[in-house]
């Protein structure tokens, strides 16, 4: 099992949104063009008993990353037309 963890690196009072999964890569989208996002990781074992993902053993969180998504904000701070989605991917080896 895998966890990520990431919020606005801004804002460290926020709660951190996680995402959590079997394999190794993550699709985080949803975030924000122009926007610096701090990110940080942890893997686990699902207990046998269970199989809930609460109840998994979880180990230390990695050091805690910051990347910046690409685009940018208008003046207005509203954000400029993009196409697509913006989407990091993680994963390890």
């Amino acid at each position: 099992m895998f966890q990520l963890d990431y919020r606005r690196s801004t804002d460290t009072s926020a709660a951190w949104s996680s995402l959590t999964g079997r394999s190794a890569t993550f699709e985080v989208v949803g975030l924000v063009p122009g926007t610096k996002y701090a990110f940080k990781a942890r893997g686990g074992l699902r207990l046998a008993s269970s199989g809930v993902v609460d109840d998994a053993s979880w180990g230390e969180y990695s050091v805690e990353s910051v990347y910046a998504t690409s685009g940018g904000r208008s003046s207005r701070g509203l954000l400029m037309q993009h196409l697509g989605r913006v989407v990091i991917t993680f994963w390890w080896q």
